[in-house]
């Protein structure tokens, strides 16, 4: 079995069937599920690399286009009176926004 089939397995089943440690359990969902991790670091998921590449194309663009929706006129203003200096800590609770249920949504 791979790793997707075990983590789909009921509780039950994969107590008596598979012990992991949760690091490999961890480990197994990083695999599938960060898109760095899973576009360029494993090549042998039978996935083909030119779909992999546009699927994290496709989501890196979508994760800028919204990201654009919360600069607001407030913000935009801030930068301008810091003489166009971009403060990124300050902008980090705004990425953090449009990043968290952006994944959720996917899943």
């Amino acid at each position: 079995m791979d790793d997707f089939e075990l983590n789909e397995l009921p509780y039950e089943k994969a107590v008596k069937k598979y012990q992991r440690t949760w690091f490999k359990f961890y480990f197994s969902l990083l695999k599938r599920e960060h898109r760095i991790i899973f576009t360029f670091f494993f090549c042998n998921d039978f996935n083909i690399l030119t779909v992999k590449m546009s699927r994290f194309i496709f989501l890196l663009a979508t994760d800028i286009a919204i990201n654009v929706f919360f600069f607001s006129d407030a913000t935009m203003h801030k930068i301008f009176l810091e003489y166009w200096k971009y403060n990124f800590v300050q902008q980090i609770p705004q990425i953090l926004y449009v990043f968290v249920p952006h994944t959720q949504i996917l899943k």
